[in-house]
């Protein structure tokens, strides 16, 4: 297993993963940090996904501020007064369409708004949402180390993205996933083992041929997936399938191996 790189300096975010506009939002909710605190919002709700994810080893850029909750709804008393404060200087859009929230409830008779917010703020998309689709996976990511005091919310730390971004191909398959998974064991020392592990451990129901199709690329990506070229990645799927495919080669000898000298 490859010894993980120190690419993140201390006390110090790599800020030039994020364009301009979202920038200039990153840093201008640091001027509502008591706001923030004095809502409780710092205790819950942490940036995660790519952008939490780049902010700590530089490894692509990232647009939107994915914050997640991770109790089973989200605070939304404390975020409507949070907003309500951002209007004043910002321009916020809710994007939940009326008929995405009247099919929620139809079909689970649940309300949408309880699960997942989305905005645009000054043009930057930003989504509340719970995080952990059970008891086992919400207390790891409230006990999964975070940084603290470097904005005015916390971001999840790279422990807790590595299992963030292995449970995230059991509800969609995206090229800015796939890459965030192999920086992470590129340059991170996630290894596939430690997927495994965590697939082992944190869903009802692990499939290990479905992720080593999805990760070699035999089940492909999603119709609506993004590309990786607007978050200047110079890195094609296919180069992405050959690293995934030469790492489950290498984990099939590893265990044959195992096998053989048992």
């Amino acid at each position: 297993m490859k010894q993980k790189k120190n690419l993140a300096k201390k006390n110090k975010l790599y800020l030039s993963t994020l364009p301009i506009e979202t920038l200039k939002l990153f840093e201008s909710l640091n001027d509502h940090a008591k706001l923030i605190k004095d809502l409780k919002l710092d205790q819950n709700l942490c940036l995660v996904g790519g952008t939490a994810l780049a902010l700590q080893i530089n490894h692509r850029r990232s647009n939107d501020l994915d914050l997640a909750c991770f109790d089973k709804k989200l605070p939304n008393h404390a975020i409507d007064q949070f907003l309500s404060a951002l209007k004043i200087k910002h321009d916020v859009k809710e994007l939940n369409a009326v008929a995405q929230i009247s099919k929620f409830k139809i079909q689970t008779g649940l309300n949408l708004l309880d699960y997942v917010r989305d905005f645009s703020i000054n043009d930057v998309k930003v989504t509340f949402f719970t995080l952990g689709e059970n008891e086992e996976q919400r207390q790891f990511y409230k006990s999964t180390p975070k940084l603290m005091d470097l904005w005015a919310f916390p971001l999840m730390g790279v422990e807790g993205l590595e299992l963030a971004k292995s449970l995230v191909l059991k509800n969609r398959v995206r090229s800015r996933d796939l890459y965030d998974l192999m920086a992470l064991m590129d340059t991170q020392g996630y290894a596939l083992e430690s997927l495994l592990n965590h697939l082992n451990k944190y869903l009802v129901s692990n499939d290990l041929e479905y992720y080593r199709a999805v990760l070699t690329g035999k089940i492909p990506l999603d119709r609506d997936d993004e590309g990786l070229l607007a978050v200047d990645v110079q890195v094609g799927v296919d180069q992405i399938y050959h690293f995934f495919k030469k790492i489950f080669k290498e984990h099939d000898l590893e265990l044959a191996d195992r096998l053989l000298n048992s």
